[in-house]
């Protein structure tokens, strides 16, 4: 009787050895995410306000260190490189440094900051359809976010992502101290609710690395988004002939002057519209996860692709596809400029169906302006978002800011679903640019009132510069090919007298089989 199928039977039991126990691993090693943090940050986070009036009003200004622009999503590359703010709560936060690979939020940044220029993110919330930005000292955003920071403490890092490489360019970390609570090293106290955390330049008026380090943190009482310190009124002369302002503000630094008047981008009116492009739909969230719940956290989010506020009075979100629920906007109503706007349920009352529904934008003309692509069955917890081509499923809902892709497992397997087109920046899928204007150059931010160093040298140094501990390392390609190579020889080893005999078996039988031609 022939050995081969016990030969065949060894094969499968080697194969399936090195599937089972050698390919997770590969699979592992080769899907594993890097964190790493760069001694050469391009981007730094320079200031933060935690809180102002109200725990909703907060921003977040970064710094452009380089002398070329950055495209935060990276579109000539086909959005390659993807900019991130990450969230860490002041759970994660209160022994010091987080586990900086575990964010609670994360903000993906969209548009481009030019060279040694500021970029501005603050908060936005809508109440009774209207939706209120903050404008930090009167200056206007360069994009919205939903308030995420907490005065009671809390960690930001500023992360741009390349394949499976993610680098950390800048952090910090905050505590609100209790009575005779001395914070862990590295950790500075939260800001005063009209303050915020600056990071200090050096005497030139530069950010950069100071004996291995980045350079400190410290509170300020007064607010300086984009470097925009306020100053107190300066009466014009009454003798000036054009003089048709009494009032006017600018840089004490270096005494330029600015209408007072100027807060930004003026909103534009019913009558503007018809110049501007209209919204888009790019968000859904038709079932959240406990313990949120349908009535109050569905949402439908909007995105502004113009450079002025859009107004959206009498325009109607509608949902469903036999049964319809509508929600018309009330006079007054608006987007920001290039921004997106979450419209919550609690708001709204549109429900979405989970098991499957479409949304649509109609104009106050009762015109379809915008509609997502109809989706079936909703997953607890995905959003079905516009990734600037298709509509997909995503587990990151985000709210309020650009959109992030991750793509859900396939029930029952370690697999995931058919990816996605690769996400875009949203400036990119509404067709417009977010360029800004004209680049600063690194010798303004001298104009930045110099900030005192606490009086402590601890907590004011930047945490995490060296290669983070927590870093995941994949396994080396090779490491796994030598684990393959010694379980093949192995099972050879294992089998050698019944692989021995199969060989002779099949040696004599062609010998057998020589003898017989050659008898007949």
């Amino acid at each position: 009787m022939s050995r081969a199928p016990r030969v065949v039977r060894v094969g499968s039991v080697v194969t399936t050895a090195l599937i089972l126990g050698v390919w997770p691993s590969l699979a592992a090693a080769l899907t594993a995410t890097t964190l790493s943090v760069t001694n050469s940050p391009d981007v730094f986070i320079t200031e933060l306000q935690t809180t102002s009036t109200t725990a909703s009003e907060e921003f977040i200004e970064i710094y452009n260190n380089t002398d070329h622009d950055v495209d935060f999503a990276d579109l000539a590359n086909g959005g390659k490189d993807l900019w991130k703010l990450q969230f860490f709560s002041s759970t994660s936060t209160a022994s010091g440094a987080p586990d900086w690979t575990k964010p609670s939020a994360t903000v993906s940044l969209g548009g481009v900051i030019a060279a040694h220029d500021y970029f501005l993110l603050s908060s936005a919330q809508v109440q009774n359809a209207v939706t209120t930005v903050y404008k930090p000292g009167g200056i206007d955003p360069d994009q919205t976010y939903t308030a995420r920071l907490s005065d009671t403490g809390g960690g930001l890092q500023l992360v741009d992502a390349t394949s499976s490489v993610v680098t950390a360019h800048d952090r910090v970390v905050w505590q609100k101290p209790t009575d005779g609570q001395l914070l862990p090293d590295g950790v500075l106290a939260t800001p005063t609710a009209s303050g915020s955390l600056q990071r200090l330049p050096n005497e030139d008026g530069q950010y950069v690395q100071e004996d291995g380090s980045l350079a400190a943190f410290a509170p300020e009482t007064q607010l300086s988004p984009k470097d925009a310190w306020a100053a107190p009124e300066v009466v014009q002369d009454p003798a000036q002939s054009n003089a048709d302002d009494t009032s006017a503000s600018g840089n004490p630094a270096d005494g330029t002057a600015t209408d007072s008047q100027d807060t930004g981008t003026p909103p534009a009116t019913p009558a503007d519209r018809a110049a501007q492009a209209e919204p888009v739909i790019t968000e859904l969230l038709p079932n959240p996860a406990a313990p949120q719940n349908d009535t109050d956290n569905e949402y439908v989010e909007l995105y502004n692709p113009n450079t002025t506020t859009f107004d959206l009075t009498g325009y109607t979100l509608e949902a469903g596809t036999s049964t319809l629920h509508d929600f018309t906007f009330s006079e007054g109503a608006s987007l920001p400029p290039q921004s997106y706007t979450a419209f919550f349920s609690s708001l709204t009352k549109v429900a979405l169906a989970n098991g499957g529904s479409q949304v649509r934008l109609l104009s106050a003309d009762n015109e379809v302006v915008s509609e997502s692509a109809a989706y079936t069955t909703a997953s607890e917890g995905q959003a079905w978002a516009w990734d600037g081509s298709t509509w997909s499923w995503t587990t990151t809902p985000t709210p309020g800011a650009g959109n992030v892709f991750t793509v859900p497992l396939v029930a029952g397997s370690s697999k995931t679903a058919a990816p996605p087109v690769a996400a875009k920046s949203k400036a990119k899928v509404m067709g417009v640019s977010t360029t800004k204007k004209p680049a600063k150059k690194p010798s303004t931010k001298t104009t930045k009132k110099p900030a005192k160093k606490l009086a402590a040298s601890a907590g004011t140094s930047q945490p995490g510069v060296a290669p983070d501990a927590s870093q995941t390392t994949p396994i080396h390609p090779w490491t796994l090919a030598a684990i393959g190579v010694a379980a093949i020889l192995y099972g050879v080893y294992e089998y050698r007298v019944d692989i021995q005999n199969y060989f002779h078996q099949r040696a004599s039988n062609r010998a057998a089989r020589r003898a017989a031609r050659a008898e007949a």
